[in-house]
């Protein structure tokens, strides 16, 4: 993974983000399950990230990532989910969190 330092930087002074009930409940609907099937499906195995498309053997590896976080507007559509790597999902969240682009 590019930027190791920074990773663990930001790994350490992390704080813990909780869910809300509400979000828990909708990862665990039908809706979303739905949601990560079609996303799954569409990767065909490989992880969506702007540079990156490894293959990865089991679906299981792939995290679901909303392009836009939804604490700033992004939405539970198709359309706004990419399955990434875990490598991929860990820098974009990153630079989200530090305010650098953070898309897929």
């Amino acid at each position: 993974m590019r930027n190791d330092g920074r990773r663990a930087e930001w790994l350490r002074d992390r704080p813990p983000r909780k869910l809300t009930q509400e979000q828990i409940e909708f990862f665990r609907s039908d809706v979303w399950f739905e949601l990560r099937r079609l996303v799954l499906e569409r990767a065909k195995g490989r992880c969506e990230g702007e540079r990156c498309f490894k293959l990865i053997a089991h679906e299981s590896k792939l995290d679901i990532h909303h392009v836009t976080c939804v604490r700033f507007g992004g939405r539970e559509r198709l359309d706004a989910l990419v399955a990434l790597c875990g490598d991929c999902h860990l820098e974009v969240t990153i630079d989200s969190e530090i305010g650098k682009a953070g898309t897929a």
